[in-house]
């Protein structure tokens, strides 16, 4: 990672922090979709250290480091499952860039851009489930920030999450955005922004982090707020900023 995907990244999570204490919360709920090797976790940790998350990760092969840094914490929960848009199992992309991976197929562009093959791939079988019927099964009623970071299978999550994004039961959402084409069918930032604000979610900040070597924006975050929490996001925001 560039110094400055890092430093923008920080300010991302410093961001998300500042928006559920003008909530008022500070015991969230998060749900880290794409935990990868727990550098979220550690990060929400740092926040609200009494935050309980739950975490998802399909890639076996990092599943010993995310569980060697969820064990440092108390009130983490790991699922070695994909959550996406139906309950059943799917192929699962596993790059030579363990981040890399994906529900989506690299593209075969980018495959053969990358010198140091970093997108080449295995398949495996992956079992999958919705956030809406994970939240059912485990009786939780609403969630404080669903952070995603699936490599281009953002829609498959929030499409999983329909129930719950619609009827304003997550505060926060905080996505990953892939703008170069990188995988086959990947999201566009379009449906993004059409899908939230079906659901009732503003965009709150989007921030560009890295760049293809032509200059053109790779990868981005944005942070959404559901409409029933903005106003008063905001009127905090004027009294005391």
């Amino acid at each position: 990672m560039t110094q400055l995907y890092q430093e923008n990244e920080k300010i991302t999570f410093i961001k998300q922090q500042e928006i559920l204490i003008r909530l008022g919360v500070i015991k969230p709920v998060v749900f880290d979709v794409g935990a990868n090797v727990g550098q979220s976790i550690i990060q929400y940790k740092n926040m609200f250290p009494e935050a309980k998350l739950y975490s998802f990760e399909a890639n076996d092969e990092v599943m010993s480091e995310l569980k060697a840094v969820a064990n440092v914490y108390t009130d983490v929960q790991l699922f070695n499952i994909a959550l996406s848009d139906a309950v059943g199992e799917t192929t699962f992309f596993i790059t030579a860039v363990a981040e890399a991976s994906s529900l989506l197929e690299p593209d075969p562009r980018l495959r053969s851009l990358s010198k140091a093959r970093k997108y080449d791939f295995r398949s495996a079988t992956v079992e999958t489930t919705t956030l809406d019927v994970f939240c059912e099964q485990y009786a939780l009623e609403g969630i404080d920030i669903l952070k995603i970071d699936v490599q281009g299978a953002e829609m498959k999550v929030l499409h999983g999450a329909k129930q719950l994004l619609e009827h304003g039961r997550i505060k926060l959402l905080y996505i990953e955005v892939t703008i170069a084409p990188s995988y086959v069918a990947q999201m566009t930032l379009s449906e993004l922004l059409v899908f939230t604000d079906a659901c009732g979610y503003q965009l709150w900040d989007f921030f560009p982090f890295l760049y293809t070597r032509s200059g053109r924006a790779w990868t981005a975050n944005a942070i959404f707020i559901h409409n029933t929490f903005v106003e008063y996001a905001e009127t905090i925001g004027e009294t005391y900023g």
